[in-house]
Formats: structure tokens, C-alpha cells, sequence
């Protein structure tokens, strides 16, 4: 005989029924995945870390026998509308003998669940670190094309600056050379007029023998 043959009265099997429908729903989770905590909208909600958080599940014992559709998002009860009929149920039903092999089993659940909830978490994380390298690969590579631009901007400033300084000191050597031209010219000329009346002698420096003689007649 199976162990629901063996069970008798009514409530035993009621309570029975009410710990199959939560393992089913337990199997499901296993294999499927446990469902993200979402809003009304079918968005993740975040928890105060900023990171995704699995919706209910039990862990024990105890969490199997109290489970009911008050621990669940509205989301996932639209997605699994069988939770809303759980019931609760003694621990001290899963105690019967005729329930030890379903216990073992159960425990088997807890594991495997807890195993789906590690992996899942653990998946969720990488993405968060691959995302958050991401973000750090990003925010740098901004940081290098604004750094980038700040170096063309000044090496364009400075090639400015460097023409300006070659057309000032163009301009100095251009003035240097009319000033030069203007001096010489001068010069030349002084040159030249020197050399053009070389006798000239001042008026002060005149001698007797200069002056043309007087005729007697124009003597008074």
C-alpha cells in the first residue's frame, strides 16, 4: 500500500493535499527558477542594496507549513494563481509515519531550492559586476575623450600662440632691417654731401690775401 492509502482520517488527507500543492508549486521553482519580486508592471523591484530579490519560498519546515499567498508579490500570483488556495498545515503532520518517506523528500526540495536560489542570485551578481565594469570602462573612456579634447584644444591654443610669435618676431626683424636701410641711407648721404663742397671754409677763417685790392680812384 502507498503512503496516501495509508493515511485515514479526512484531515489527514486534507493536509496531505494542501503539502502536495505547495510541492508542486516547490518542483516547479526548482526547475524553472523562483520567481523576482516585480510590481503590478512586471518590473524587478530592487531592495535597499540595489539589487534584485527573489519573491518567497520556504526554507523549512516550519516556512513549508505556514506558506500562503499573503507571502507572495501580486505579480506571482498572477503568474502561479494556485498559490492563492494554500492552506496551512501542522508540523506535526509531516511527523506521521506514514508521511517519513515524503519528509525525506520535502528535505531534498529545501536543498535543491536553496541550491536554484544561489544560482540565480549568483547570475544576477556577475551581471551586476559585468555591468558595473562596464560602467567603470565607460565612465573612463569619457574621461579620456574629455581629456583628449582638452589636449587638442591646447595644442591648437598653442600653435596659435606659436604662429603669433613667429609673425612678431618676422615683424621685429622686418622693422630691424627698415630701421637699418634708414640709418644707411642717412649715412650715405652725409657721406655724400661731405664729400661734395670738401673746400668750404667758414667766414671767420678768411684771409687778406683774399680780398681783391682798391684802385686809387676809389679812394677817398
Amino acid at each position: 500500500m502507498t503512503e496516501r492509502n495509508e493515511t485515514k482520517s479526512p484531515l489527514a488527507l486534507q493536509a496531505r493535499e494542501a503539502i502536495e500543492a505547495k510541492l508542486v508549486i516547490l518542483r516547479l521553482w526548482i526547475e524553472a527558477g523562483i520567481p523576482w519580486v516585480r510590481n503590478d508592471e512586471g518590473r524587478c523591484v530592487c531592495d535597499e542594496n540595489d539589487e534584485l530579490q527573489l519573491d518567497h519560498f520556504p526554507k523549512d519546515m516550519h516556512a513549508l507549513s505556514q506558506w500562503m499567498h499573503e507571502s507572495q508579490c501580486h505579480y506571482t500570483l498572477q503568474q502561479h494563481p494556485a498559490i492563492l488556495k494554500f492552506r496551512s498545515f501542522s508540523r506535526g503532520t509531516l511527523d506521521a509515519p506514514h508521511n517519513s518517506k515524503l519528509k525525506e523528500e520535502i528535505r531534498s526540495l529545501f536543498a535543491a531550492i536553496e541550491q536554484t536560489a544561489s544560482t540565480q542570485l549568483g547570475k544576477t551578481k556577475s551581471k551586476q559586476a559585468m555591468s558595473d565594469a562596464q560602467s567603470d570602462i565607460e565612465q573612463k573612456q569619457n574621461l579620456i575623450d574629455v581629456l583628449e579634447r582638452e589636449i587638442l584644444k591646447y595644442r591648437e591654443e598653442a600653435r596659435i600662440a606659436n604662429e603669433e610669435l613667429q609673425e612678431s618676431r618676422a615683424l621685429q626683424v622686418r622693422q630691424k632691417r627698415h630701421y637699418e636701410d634708414e640709418i644707411q641711407k642717412l649715412t650715405n648721404r652725409i657721406r655724400e654731401a661731405r664729400t661734395r663742397q670738401p673746400n668750404l671754409v667758414p667766414l671767420g677763417r678768411r684771409t687778406s690775401s683774399n680780398i681783391p685790392p682798391v684802385e686809387d680812384g676809389e679812394k677817398a
